[in-house]
């Protein structure tokens, strides 16, 4: 959101979005030495893709979000018998490390924060409980915090588009994918 800090702007974008797409490649998760989501423990200052991922969740939860797409991007490679460069998938090629099954609290402070802050929301946050209804059985709510893994674990949970072949091919399907969910939800 233009003239807005960084954090407060995606804040209030996500918090005014009926379709959130989370696009998750290897460095959503590890971009250099300095960042690295799988390093995360319980003394971490905070990390504002799990804050995002947390807020996503909750809003899904409480309505507000109507969709959840991950787009998973694989590595780009160039394939010389597939004509050229290729995404890699997700998955196979190990692009999501392995997570930390440990909760943040810093994390779920900053979410719980900004949720209580919205007009339209913390009007409506039940005090004790919010639990997205849609997450693996056992995902604990954003109040009782979630581990980053849970959290990482309850956003791959909505269904999603892998980002993986022809480099052109892949980006094109996953631009179509996108307008698709959009329409579904009427979102202009």
């Amino acid at each position: 959101v233009p003239g807005l800090g960084w954090e407060e702007g995606f804040v209030r974008a996500v918090s005014s979005a009926r379709v959130v797409v989370l696009v998750m490649s290897r460095k959503t998760f590890v971009n250099s030495p300095k960042y690295d989501v799988s390093k995360l423990g319980e003394a971490s200052g905070g990390d504002n893709v799990i804050l995002e991922y947390e807020l996503v969740l909750e809003l899904f939860d409480l309505g507000r979000v109507k969709a959840v797409l991950p787009v998973l991007v694989g590595d780009l490679k160039n394939d010389a018998d597939m004509g050229g460069d290729v995404y890699t998938h997700f998955f196979s090629s190990g692009c999501l490390p392995p997570l930390p099954d440990v909760k943040v609290p810093s994390i779920q402070s900053k979410a719980l924060s900004y949720l209580r802050s919205d007009p339209g929301i913390g009007s409506i946050l039940p005090p004790d409980e919010l639990r997205c209804a849609d997450v693996p059985a056992g995902t604990p709510s954003l109040l009782a915090g979630r581990t980053v893994k849970q959290t990482v674990s309850a956003c791959l949970s909505f269904q999603g588009h892998f980002v993986c072949g022809p480099k052109m091919k892949s980006v094109e399907d996953a631009v179509e994918r996108v307008w698709q969910t959009n329409e579904m939800f009427d979102v202009d």
